[in-house]
């Protein structure tokens, strides 16, 4: 969570300030108003040649929809992570360009020194990993799947 009044937060991986957490709405919808700044953006990524592209919609990339995206650059220094990450829904810090818009201008902006990449989870994936945390700390407290109150036996 970004503290409010223009406080930035540091990143626990990849040790960069946070200016804004922000959806790609918001970035599509006003690219100016976040150029140069450090952002944090969740999307679908395609890599490929002349379109590393972080897309609002997995149906975006599938329809060729690439003003829905913003260009992702490929650095040295993440490009195997970002490679395991293809065709996935992510999570970037980096910093936005405005003015890159890609091949032919294809894009709406680019994210750019790219310091943490990861993947998200699915709705599915959430509640299980919930599930096990539970289940874990009932085990851990001496409570089984079944037992609730300590005193049942």
């Amino acid at each position: 969570m970004i503290p409010r009044g223009g406080q930035r937060r540091w990143s626990p991986v990849g040790g960069r300030l946070i200016d804004k957490a922000i959806s790609l709405i918001a970035l599509l919808a006003n690219p100016e108003l976040h150029h140069e700044k450090t952002i944090l953006v969740n999307g679908f990524l395609k890599l490929e040649h002349e379109g590393n592209c972080l897309y609002l919609h997995k149906e975006d990339y599938e329809q060729g929809l690439s003003k829905n995206a913003i260009l992702v650059e490929v650095t040295g220094d993440i490009e195997e992570e970002l490679t395991a990450l293809d065709l996935r829904y992510v999570m970037l810090v980096g910093i936005f360009d405005a003015h890159n818009k890609g091949h032919f201008d294809s894009c709406s902006g680019a994210i750019k020194n790219i310091s943490r990449a990861e993947s998200t989870l699915t709705r599915a994936e959430f509640e299980k990993q919930q599930d096990r945390y539970t289940d874990r700390n009932l085990q851990n407290l001496g409570l089984g799947p079944y037992r609730l109150n300590p005193k049942d036996k």
